[in-house]
């Protein structure tokens, strides 16, 4: 099913996580898809990016104000939302790892609550129900691929995630 469906018109967006040892830096969401839950940073291309690993440096840099000098992409996901907002309803998520970046995370509008969280001791149900099914593999260092459908209730309506080589990322 991944391979196959055409996902030309769904919205590209990022999500990054910056790991410091064992630790992630998490943070509570505020606005729009995931308001309320803990999740790393990211949001939508902007025609201006030129690249998508452009689109996770200018996200990661205007949701907490850190410059990212080195990410790894680990995964990419595709999510069938239950959203009005069109741009919102289909999405592909390129998953990265930051392990380099200049200055201080802080907390802005768009996160709050941002704090360093062991990842061995990570509580999932602070997330949203999908992120418990790659986020514990891409913290691993595991590269991941697949497709997450949510019902009305943004619970897991059904799944596929697979391991895949870091090759088939890129």
């Amino acid at each position: 099913m991944i391979h196959t469906m055409n996902i030309d018109k769904f919205t590209q967006a990022t999500l990054c996580f910056l790991v410091k040892g064992n630790e992630v830096l998490l943070a509570e969401k505020q606005k729009k898809l995931g308001a309320g839950f803990l999740n790393g940073f990211g949001g939508k291309y902007e025609i201006e990016d030129k690249t998508i690993e452009q689109t996770n440096a200018r996200e990661v840099e205007e949701e907490v104000k850190v410059i990212v000098k080195s990410a790894k992409k680990m995964g990419e996901m595709i999510f069938r939302n239950p959203s009005d907002d069109d741009v919102l309803k289909n999405m592909v998520v390129h998953i990265f790892i930051a392990t380099k970046w200049e200055g201080d995370p802080i907390e802005t509008d768009e996160m709050k609550k941002i704090a360093w969280y062991k990842i061995s001791d990570l509580d999932y149900d602070k997330f949203l129900s999908a992120d418990r099914l790659f986020i514990p593999q891409i913290l691993s260092g595991k590269c991941v691929k697949g497709i997450v459908e949510y019902d009305d209730n943004w619970q897991v309506k059904s799944s596929q995630i697979d391991e895949v080589d870091f090759n088939q990322l890129n």
